[in-house]
């Protein structure tokens, strides 16, 4: 899929032919089959993902991820800089995760790795982002 993305079909003119040539081994119909199946099992995968970070000890990732400093950072990014839609898939996909680890997305939730001078402006901010999303 990368490869479709990166250097998608390009057209070439040999000897005053133009053809179409593309490396990438899908057309635009199986892409798009294939990043649609993808996209549905978004949810499954970064929740694997977050399971697999607690079973093999990586306890302080997996606690950050599922803190409210980690959707402050990353949060304000992707409403920032992505479309309304994107936040709002991205914040379906980190409730579903939290929801799926006994984590209360609701609420903020500090971390014990990060060090944070106004942990009252944090928590305000962190109502703002959750409100925003919905």
């Amino acid at each position: 899929m990368r490869e479709f993305v990166s250097y998608a079909p390009r057209m070439k003119r040999i000897a005053g032919v133009i053809t179409l040539w593309t490396g990438c081994q899908y057309d635009p119909k199986e892409f798009r089959l294939l990043l649609t199946r993808h996209l549905g099992q978004m949810n499954t995968h970064f929740g694997e993902s977050v399971r697999w970070l607690g079973r093999k000890g990586y306890d302080g990732v997996r606690g950050t991820i599922l803190s409210g400093p980690f959707v402050l950072h990353e949060f304000r990014g992707v409403c920032d800089y992505h479309p309304e839609s994107v936040a709002r898939r991205a914040w379906s996909i980190y409730r579903h995760v939290c929801e799926q680890e006994g984590v209360d997305w609701r609420v903020y939730n500090p971390s014990s790795h990060l060090w944070v001078t106004d942990d009252q402006a944090e928590r305000q901010l962190y109502d703002s982002i959750v409100v925003s999303l919905g």
